[in-house]
């Protein structure tokens, strides 16, 4: 903490996020503060713990969510996106106007021919996703979600090929599946 300024006005002339006094806060914690409010780092830190357990942060989130779903729906698509593409270390290039001129003219999935019903959820309704939900998907995994490699299909269809790109794979399958069915 030797590096911070030890006073607000040191902190605000050094344009510094934080200063540190040494002195507690009035709650006792000993903890660098905010130049921007004088607040304990440390204080901070309880009440944002205390703000998610009591569920508000949820009902926050939900409302917010609610609110963006119908008019925002290729928006939570691509964040989506973007949040699997960084966990693959995948690129991620389409924006939400790719997503939405990758929508099907007839709202059905292109693969199996059912509607995509975009069912975000509602208040009341438990969330989560029907497998008639859209789903965005990477044509080959690999290339991630970038121009001419993303397509938006049903989630049946996309647990269906997940990562399989081999057309092979599919037919076999499908061979398989007509025995056993005879």
């Amino acid at each position: 903490m030797e590096d911070l300024p030890s006073t607000l006005t040191e902190a605000r002339e050094l344009n510094s996020q934080f200063y540190y006094t040494g002195k507690p806060c009035k709650h006792g914690h000993i903890s660098k503060r905010r130049t921007y409010n004088s607040g304990c780092v440390e204080c901070h830190l309880v009440a944002a713990k205390a703000y998610r357990e009591s569920g508000r942060a949820k009902e926050v989130a939900r409302s917010y969510y609610e609110r963006i779903r119908e008019d925002k729906w290729e928006r939570i698509m691509l964040t989506s996106a973007k949040s699997r593409a960084s966990n693959r270390n995948q690129v991620c290039t389409i924006t939400t106007q790719d997503v939405r001129e990758l929508w099907p003219a007839d709202n059905k999935c292109p693969i199996l021919g059912i509607p995509l019903i975009r069912n975000f959820g509602k208040s009341g309704v438990p969330t989560g996703h029907s497998m008639f939900s859209p789903s965005l998907d990477c044509i080959v995994p690999d290339k991630g979600y970038v121009p001419g490699n993303v397509i938006i299909m049903s989630v049946r269809a996309n647990l269906i090929k997940n990562n399989e790109t081999d057309p092979k794979v599919f037919r076999k399958i499908a061979d398989w599946l007509e025995n056993e069915i005879k």
